[in-house]
């Protein structure tokens, strides 16, 4: 809970603390004592984890980490592995077919999966500045790490135990090198193994004193990390999505309009709200890639006829074609004479 609360991105509802939810449920099902290994316990890891891909995409490390961490605890065969898959397969057809059913098999494929696939990220932070806001915590595991190396009286289980977070660490930064945000939020994901081995090197050292002194230096660390987070008393730059505030834009004046952009410049919904769900460009331009598809057309007409936007700003030119195709919808707005990428809804 003290490693969790370190920063107020922690608190949000984010993929990764979603994620890491189910994932907390896969190692206790993988720290299970019991050397008895039942079908529906190995389906139901494997349901979770399909669970896990649907929430937070870039976690598919953990798949990897959690085959390896079976093979460590319970040595299971081949038919296991494949019931696993199995169960894993079964949310993400769910996901599929529920897309399928709504015509948005390529709004999932371009929101989903294409930034995974183009490796492509957007930075709310860098790694460096995520590295220095754990890097305390980070310091006192890794003593942690180092103690149990040179421990020689760990039964077997609590080494598979060691083995096992180490591993998660691994996929724990995988994850964040392949995540499309690399955002504080992400660090959600390193806290169990910081704990993990935190705790081993508060309980193993052998002043008393010691450990006291490092763990009032956790908690403070992590109360001034948090504090910092809302007050900005150190000029560490955990979240910098307050450098990616739209500035106004000098060519649109209009406000308190419903509106309707066409593009990748969102600054004209700063003071106007967003009529139509066509907000991210890179899935809205799958529809308007396509105007020579009447399906695609309707589809259009549907979206823009729901919600009826005051003016359209047609940064890329597509208005034309798509009015040529759908004459009804030309039926309702005129293009501005002063500004060419404006449409303006007409009124009877």
């Amino acid at each position: 809970m003290l490693f969790a609360s370190s920063h107020q991105s922690l608190l949000l509802l984010s993929p990764a603390l979603l994620g890491i939810t189910v994932l907390l449920s896969i190692l206790k099902s993988i720290f299970s004592p019991s050397k008895e290994v039942r079908d529906f316990d190995i389906f139901k890891l494997g349901f979770l984890l399909g669970i896990l891909l649907t929430l937070h995409i870039s976690a598919w490390v953990f798949i990897i980490w959690a085959m390896i961490s079976l093979s460590i605890f319970r040595g299971l065969n081949l038919r296991q592995y494949l019931l696993i898959l199995h169960a894993l397969s079964f949310p993400l057809i769910l996901v599929v077919f529920n897309f399928y059913m709504s015509d948005s098999l390529s709004e999932l494929f371009a929101s989903y999966l294409s930034p995974i696939l183009n490796f492509e990220q957007l930075y709310y932070t860098d790694y460096l500045t995520l590295l220095l806001a754990i890097i305390i915590p980070l310091f006192i595991a890794a003593l942690g790490g180092l103690k149990v190396l040179t421990y020689n009286f760990f039964v077997n289980f609590q080494s598979y135990c060691q083995q096992t977070m180490l591993l998660w660490t691994l996929a724990a930064l995988f994850t964040l090198i392949f995540s499309y945000r690399v955002a504080p939020f992400q660090v959600i994901l390193f806290v169990p193994p910081l704990v993990f081995f935190t705790t081993h090197k508060l309980l193993l050292v052998q002043r008393k004193w010691l450990a006291e002194l490092l763990f009032l230096l956790l908690i403070s660390t992590s109360v001034t990390y948090y504090l910092n987070s809302i007050y900005s008393f150190v000029p560490l730059e955990m979240d910098k999505s307050k450098n990616m505030i739209l500035e106004e834009n000098p060519l649109f004046t209009e406000k308190d309009k419903k509106i309707l952009v066409l593009g990748t410049d969102l600054s004209p919904y700063q003071h106007n709200s967003l009529a139509s769900p066509y907000l991210n460009w890179q899935i809205s331009q799958n529809h308007f890639a396509k105007l020579d598809y009447y399906q695609i057309v309707l589809k259009i007409y549907q979206n823009i006829e729901q919600d009826k936007p005051e003016i359209i700003i047609d940064q890329f030119d597509y208005m034309e074609k798509l009015l040529t195709k759908m004459p009804i919808l030309k039926k309702n707005y005129q293009q501005s004479k002063s500004n060419p990428k404006l449409y303006y809804r007409k009124y009877k």
